[in-house]
């Protein structure tokens, strides 16, 4: 990897780091939180006054292994400031300092937790970094060359438990941003999470990983929370282990207890959209639409490509029968998502919709996803959704059994789905949510 320090031996500020690495400040940002590139800070607790030692940089780039101590010049790493030594950091953020950090970190060496002291192969670990780049931006394109990338970096070294658990993560996403089925991408997650957990069981990706396919992908709860809370306890900074265990938690119906996570996420990654458009949806389910609207529109303002913004505004829209703030931001995500029968049913609908009004919007929407649904393009949820929406108990709870019979991934998101909020009073409803969201199921 090319980089450039202009002759200097420290950097002082998130620019010159960024340059250095010839990435942007929201790259390097992430790789401080999530692979451990050596930042330190000044003395006062503002986070914003860093510096980091070319020489550490250069490691850090060239092979060291995460989490492996890397030798700090005298005058940042002291006894008396623990938060100086690289690896010493995330002990620091639990409560360790001075010896107690020095032997948490020996008792920790112990557990086995580094599976090995010899790093990867430098050019696995680019395929890696490569991977981990491409797979923040989620978009279809970007996830399909993460899983080349982090297939290309284990085929260069078998037993690179990261780029496992980078894998899984990769195959976590597929349903959400790509057209692979479910029933394709989470065994393909659960796999190499299990494979990077059998290299490393210290690994948090990978505890973060399995979480999200057992709980999406095989409805089995409480193994998902008991990953997730593992991922956290290994690794408090992950903002994706926070961020996933506060969407999981949403689902649940615990949605205060999801807000303090996702702000967690947030405070570690301030600059991540997936992140901020997690948060925007967590605020809609705890009824602070309000903020939750503004929090996604300012995602689009920043990201305007970045699909998930506009999904849960879409979702947001219809569910409340805000037909006209529905359209535009339905048909983003059709676009960016590339799904063309999609955009033919939101062009027919909104004919309907100027022609004819609400009724005919709706009738549209049930008519072209009922269609989609019997040609295996649309889930049974969706379709209970817009008769939820149209009011039409009836039909929404025989596709919801259709969802629960089977087991469509889509349903987890039905306990605070608001399009359902005239059926919830019905024992019906809660017996399908009660099916839906079993006990330990493993």
């Amino acid at each position: 990897m090319a980089s450039e320090s202009g002759g200097k031996t420290r950097l002082e500020t998130w620019k010159e780091v960024a340059a250095f690495f010839r990435k942007d400040e929201r790259t390097v940002k992430r790789w401080e939180a999530e692979r451990g590139l050596p930042i330190h800070r000044l003395p006062g607790g503002a986070r914003s006054r860093i510096f980091a030692v070319v020489s550490e940089l250069e490691a850090w780039r060239d092979g060291a292994e995460p989490g492996t101590a890397i030798p700090v010049p005298e005058e940042s790493a002291t006894e008396s400031d623990p938060k100086a030594w690289p690896w010493a950091r995330a002990l620091t953020a639990a409560g360790a300092i001075g010896a107690v950090a020095l032997a948490g970190f020996a008792a920790w060496l112990a557990t086995g937790a580094i599976a090995r002291l010899q790093p990867p192969p430098l050019n696995a670990q680019r395929q890696f970094v490569a991977a981990s780049d491409d797979w923040a931006k989620r978009t279809p394109a970007s996830l399909n060359r993460a899983i080349g990338e982090y297939s290309a970096a284990i085929a260069l070294d078998p037993n690179y438990a990261q780029a496992y658990a980078g894998l899984a993560g990769a195959y976590d996403l597929l349903r959400e941003y790509t057209h692979v089925p479910a029933a394709q991408a989470y065994p393909l997650a659960r796999t190499a999470a299990e494979r990077a957990l059998a290299l490393n069981d210290h690994l948090a990706a990978a505890h973060a990983a399995l979480a999200f396919a057992e709980y999406w992908g095989f409805w089995n709860t409480d193994v998902a929370k008991r990953e997730f809370e593992r991922a956290i306890a290994l690794d408090p900074r992950s903002a994706t282990a926070q961020n996933w265990y506060a969407t999981f938690l949403s689902a649940t119906g615990e949605q205060q207890e999801a807000l303090i996570h996702i702000d967690a996420a947030q405070a570690l990654d301030p600059a991540s959209p997936a992140v901020a458009s997690d948060r925007g949806l967590i605020l809609f389910l705890a009824g602070r639409d309000g903020e939750g609207q503004a929090t996604l529109e300012a995602v689009e303002r920043a990201y305007p490509d970045f699909l998930s913004a506009h999904v849960y505004l879409a979702d947001y829209y219809l569910d409340r029968g805000r037909f006209e703030d529905y359209l535009p931001e339905a048909r983003r995500a059709a676009e960016l998502s590339g799904d063309d029968d999609t955009l033919q049913t939101l062009s027919a609908a909104q004919r309907d919709f100027v022609a004819h009004g609400s009724a005919a919007f709706l009738n549209t929407l049930i008519d072209r996803q009922l269609a989609r649904f019997r040609n295996g393009q649309a889930s049974a949820y969706s379709v209970a959704d817009v008769y939820a929406v149209s009011g039409d108990q009836a039909h929404a709870l025989a596709f919801l059994k259709i969802s629960l019979d089977r087991r469509e991934t889509d349903l987890m998101n039905a306990r605070g789905n608001e399009a359902f909020r005239t059926l919830r009073v019905g024992p019906q409803l809660a017996s399908i949510l009660s099916a839906a969201m079993p006990q330990d199921a493993s």
